[in-house]
C-alpha cells in the first residue's frame, strides 16, 4: 500500500485524508507541538517543530519509508527548492515539477510569458520612473508569493514611497523576497479564475472556472461556481488563454489561472498562476463531480486522465463563504481563544469544511481560516440560500468569527448584480439581528 505524507493542517489536512482512503493509500500526517487538529484515529501522526522544516520533513520520510508528499495549499506547497529535494529523494511530489513551481512563483516573470504566447495581461513595470507617465492609481505587489498577500494601492505617485515600504516589508517577511512590480489598479474589476487539470502525459482538461470577487483586503472570502455572467465567447476565450499557458509550461496536476475582468468592456488579462490546490477548490469538485484532489493523488502516481473535455459538464451552482476567527467590527482584527461549542447541523446540500472542534485552542500562531461552508443549489438563488440557512444556524462560543459578515454580505448578493474587487470596500457591513434577515432574490 503507497504511503503519503500530508504536510499541513487543519481542514485541507481532512480534505486530502479523505481522497487519500478512496484511493487506499496509508495516510501519514505531521503536526506541531501544541497543535490538535492531528487527531485522528486511522492517521499515522508525527511530531516536528514546524510545518516548514524541511530537513525534519524528509528524514520522516526515509524513515517511514513514504512514498508520496501532498503539501496542500500554503506552507511548502509552492516552494520550488523543497519540491526538488522531494523528487531528489525518489519521493512523488503531489504537485507540479519545480520549474513550473518556480516560474508561476514570479507573478512578473509569469506574465512576460503570457505576453509571448499572446496570452493579454495588463501593463507592469518594477522601474519606478516608468509610473511618471502613469495616470490613476497603482497597485504595488509582490513578485513572488500570492493570496492577497504584500499588495497595496497607491492613490497617486507621490504615495508610491510609503506604499512600496510597507509592501517590500509584508513581502520580505513573509516570502523572503523583497522583489515588487507595478499594475494599474481597476477598481471595477472582477476576479476570475479557470481550474485546470494536467497529468504526465500532456493531457489537459479544463474543469470550468469561478467568481473569486468578494475579498477583504484582497484576500478571497466568498467564491462562487460557475462565474456568472460571462458569454460563451468571453468565457471561451479565458479557458482558451489557461490551456494555453499550462500546455506550453508541461504542467501537471491541477492549477488555477487567475484573470482580472473589466466589468465596463468585458476585457480580461492574466494576473497569476497557483499552481496547487486553491482554497476554493470544493465548489468547482460540486458542480463537475471531479474530485480535484482525488486526479492530484492519481496524477502523481503516474495515472492519465480517464475523461475527455466534452465529459466535463457544469451541474448547477455553489458558493462557498470562509470563515475566519476575526471581527467584522474592528476591522477585521484577528480574534483568538478556546472553541467551547461549534454547533453544526447537518442540511441538505450544505457542506462543512473544518477541524474545529471543541475545546480546541484557536491561537494567533495559525491563519484565522478555522472553516469553509459550501452550498450546492440547481442556481445561484438556490445555493446562495442554502448557504445563508446553514450560516444561520451554525453557532460558535468562545471565539469571535466572521459569520455576521457573511450573513449580512450574502444577504445582499442579488442574482441581477454582480460584485467586483471593489465590492466589499463600498459594501457596508451592517449588524443585523439573524431572524430579521431577509432572503435576497
Amino acid at each position: 500500500m503507497p504511503r503519503l505524507l500530508i504536510i499541513n493542517r487543519g481542514e485541507i489536512a481532512k480534505r486530502i485524508h479523505s481522497a487519500a482512503q478512496s484511493l487506499d493509500l496509508d495516510v501519514h500526517l505531521v503536526y506541531e507541538p501544541g497543535d490538535t487538529h492531528h487527531l485522528d484515529s486511522d492517521v499515522s501522526c508525527h511530531l516536528i517543530d514546524n510545518y516548514l522544516d524541511q530537513d525534519a520533513i524528509l528524514e520522516l520520510t526515509n524513515k517511514h519509508k513514504i512514498d508520496f508528499i501532498h503539501p496542500g495549499y500554503g506552507y511548502l506547497s509552492e516552494n520550488a527548492s523543497f519540491a526538488k529535494k522531494v523528487t531528489e529523494h525518489k519521493i512523488g511530489w503531489v504537485g507540479p515539477t519545480h520549474d513550473v513551481i518556480d516560474l508561476f512563483g514570479d507573478k512578473f516573470s509569469t506574465k512576460s510569458l503570457a505576453q509571448t504566447l499572446g496570452i493579454p495581461t495588463l501593463k507592469s513595470t518594477n522601474d519606478l520612473k516608468d509610473l511618471e507617465t502613469w495616470q490613476g492609481a497603482i497597485m504595488v505587489k509582490a513578485s513572488m508569493g500570492g493570496g492577497g498577500r504584500a499588495m497595496q494601492v497607491a492613490s497617486s505617485l507621490t504615495e508610491c514611497d510609503a506604499v512600496i515600504a510597507r509592501v517590500q516589508a509584508e513581502a520580505n517577511s513573509i516570502f523572503k523576497d523583497e522583489q515588487i512590480f507595478f499594475e494599474p489598479y481597476l477598481s471595477s474589476a472582477r476576479h476570475i479564475e479557470v481550474q485546470v487539470l494536467a497529468d504526465q502525459s500532456g493531457e489537459v482538461r479544463i474543469i470550468g472556472d469561478r467568481d473569486c470577487s468578494i475579498q477583504r483586503r484582497f484576500q478571497k472570502i466568498i467564491e462562487e461556481a460557475p462565474a456568472r455572467g460571462l458569454s460563451d465567447v468571453l468565457r471561451q476565450s479565458m479557458h482558451q488563454a489557461a490551456y494555453q499557458l499550462v500546455k506550453h509550461v508541461k504542467l501537471s496536476s491541477c492549477a488555477t489561472v487567475e484573470f482580472l475582468l473589466d466589468v465596463n468592456t468585458n476585457q480580461f488579462w492574466l494576473m497569476e498562476v497557483n499552481p496547487r490546490i486553491q482554497v476554493e477548490h470544493g465548489v468547482t469538485e460540486l458542480i463537475a463531480d471531479i474530485d480535484l484532489v482525488g486526479w492530484q493523488l492519481k496524477i502523481a502516481m503516474g495515472q492519465t486522465i480517464d475523461f475527455k473535455q466534452s465529459d466535463v459538464r457544469v451541474n448547477g451552482h455553489a458558493i462557498q463563504a470562509r470563515v475566519y476567527t476575526e471581527d467584522p467590527e474592528k476591522d477585521f482584527k484577528p480574534t483568538f481563544g478556546t472553541c467551547l461549542v461549534s454547533d453544526i447541523q447537518p442540511f441538505s446540500d450544505v457542506y462543512w469544511h473544518t477541524s474545529i472542534h471543541m475545546g480546541q485552542e484557536v491561537s494567533q500562531k495559525y491563519d484565522p481560516m478555522i472553516m469553509k461552508v459550501l452550498a450546492w443549489g440547481k442556481d445561484f438563488v438556490s445555493a446562495k440560500n442554502k448557504l445563508i440557512n446553514g450560516l444561520e444556524n451554525w453557532h460558535m462560543a468562545g471565539i469571535v468569527t466572521n459569520r455576521p459578515w457573511l450573513l449580512s454580505a450574502l444577504s445582499t448578493l442579488k442574482a441581477d448584480s454582480l460584485p467586483n474587487t471593489h465590492w466589499v470596500s463600498s459594501y457596508i457591513y451592517q449588524p443585523m439581528d439573524d431572524k430579521l434577515l431577509a432572503y435576497a432574490a
